[in-house]
């Protein structure tokens, strides 16, 4: 009897899962897999600089087939040492790490990445990118992250996933979109799936792949079944919004520059996320029925904007004083900051935050920089942690060197935003659990972030199950 597999999340590991398990022979049709989102045609966004976030019920920017890659800039990093692509060399050793990035490229390549004509950064250094590099190593408050970027660009990356999803339909996989889970029962192997009437998917083997946004879900399906897991690291910090002028070094010479910094209490922060040209935009997030909104930004291939935004995260680590760091932590901060800014993202600009004093309407009107997402204008320091703040802006003052103007009058900081990656599920390389049936794979198993180290992970995973 052939293996029935549910995948759960129709994003970059669920999908490389699946492709690998019918090119090994695995029938297309005793594959499920169910996604919250729609359909990858029919998602949209209508955020522009004069329109603000409708607050859809559910948020097509995270959620949906083709998973967040399909909405983000599409940055695929080719980082053999596991550290900027999550945690994957506490699992896996840099050569199966690099093993593993070839076979994700070739996966793209099968569908058509090379049609493209996009570039790979940080190959080498030489010239401008040298002196950047060489000032940062010499600055005992930086360090920098050295890997290969290919930015795909929104458009494009729409284009493969496309294709990708096309590919497991043509091949009978059975995708049910606009899909919600209610519950796992790992002793009779049923998927619940909400609705009325009650309904279920039987399975041999379960893969749960359901990015960031299935944090809360993960936990429940852990806590119902056995399973276990640990707290992790939760990140948290702002969206920065400057000129392109200010960040034109660092992006002609790495389209995204890996910088590190650890402040004045010792927590890590890092720059996430670089979008030369890009746009910020406000996704949302359900936690016991309330929502949360978060900033986030990405980038077109060809669209482009004024400004250049990135992430500054502040990295946390938790353990017995705060046993739920999420919901205890992150989200009542995050809730508190959508109080503050009128059901949504808060923005603040630079200026504002050196002078004490909330930014208004007028106050950023009289700016030389014209903001890309329309928020709400307030008081991000209201809310902010304190050692966060401290942090970020201390690590904002840093980065003046290899980027001067950044620390001045026209930066903007966009609040919060936070990556929901905090359980970090005790599995093996593949994926695989304490209960031998049930994977968590990508970022919600705690230890992938990015869409290239997701689809490696897809890929472990289905080698395991076909070898099983």
């Amino acid at each position: 009897m052939e293996k029935k597999i549910v995948i759960i999340g129709c994003g970059s590991s669920g999908i490389a899962c699946a492709i690998t398990l019918i090119k090994n022979g695995i029938k297309g049709s005793n594959i499920t897999i169910l996604e919250k989102g729609k359909l990858i045609e029919k998602r949209k966004c209508f955020v522009t600089p004069d329109i603000p976030c409708k607050k859809c019920k559910i948020c097509s920017i995270v959620h949906g087939c083709g998973g967040s890659g399909s909405f983000s800039d599409s940055k695929l990093n080719w980082d053999t040492t596991g550290r900027i692509g999550g945690d994957m060399a506490e699992l896996m050793t840099e050569e199966e790490i690099t093993e593993y990035l070839e076979k994700t490229y070739n996966m793209y390549k099968d569908f058509g990445i090379e049609e493209f004509n996009i570039e790979t950064c940080g190959l080498q250094y030489e010239g401008d990118a040298l002196e950047i590099v060489t000032s940062i190593e010499n600055n005992p408050k930086l360090d920098i992250g050295h890997c290969a970027t290919t930015h795909l660009g929104s458009e494009n990356s729409r284009i493969i996933y496309k294709r990708m999803i096309d590919y497991l339909i043509e091949n009978n996989v059975h995708i049910l979109a606009n899909t919600e889970i209610e519950e796992i029962d790992s002793i009779q192997k049923k998927v619940y799936i909400k609705g009325d009437p009650r309904i279920y998917v039987n399975y041999d083997k379960l893969v749960v792949a359901m990015g960031r946004s299935g944090n809360k879900l993960v936990k429940e399906i852990c806590d119902n079944n056995n399973i276990k897991y640990k707290n992790g690291k939760v990140d948290m910090g702002v969206r920065v919004e400057c000129q392109n002028e200010v960040m034109k070094k660092l992006n002609d010479n790495f389209y995204e520059c890996k910088i590190y910094f650890k402040g004045t209490f010792g927590d890590k922060a890092r720059m996430f996320c670089t979008n030369p040209g890009g746009f910020v935009t406000v996704e949302s997030y359900e936690n016991n029925g309330k929502k949360l909104f978060t900033a986030n930004g990405h980038a077109f291939a060809e669209k482009k904007s004024d400004n250049t935004n990135f992430a500054i995260l502040v990295t946390r680590n938790f353990n017995e004083d705060c046993p739920n760091p999420l919901e205890d932590y992150v989200f009542t901060i995050t809730q508190a900051m959508n109080s503050l800014g009128k059901g949504s993202v808060i923005l603040q600009s630079l200026k504002d935050i050196k002078l004490n004093r909330r930014s208004t309407e007028e106050r950023i009107k009289e700016l030389d920089i014209v903001p890309t997402a329309n928020v709400y204008k307030g008081d991000i320091t209201s809310v902010m942690p304190y050692r966060t703040l401290v942090t970020i802006l201390e690590f904002i003052e840093e980065l003046d060197t290899v980027a001067p103007g950044i620390n001045g009058d026209n930066t903007l900081l966009y609040s919060m935003e936070v990556k929901l990656h905090s359980n970090r599920v005790l599995i093996d390389k593949y994926g695989k659990s304490s209960n031998k049936d049930i994977y968590f794979i990508g970022d919600c198993s705690g230890y992938v972030r990015g869409l290239t180290t997701a689809c490696s992970h897809g890929i472990l995973c289905a080698e395991d199950i076909i070898k099983e």
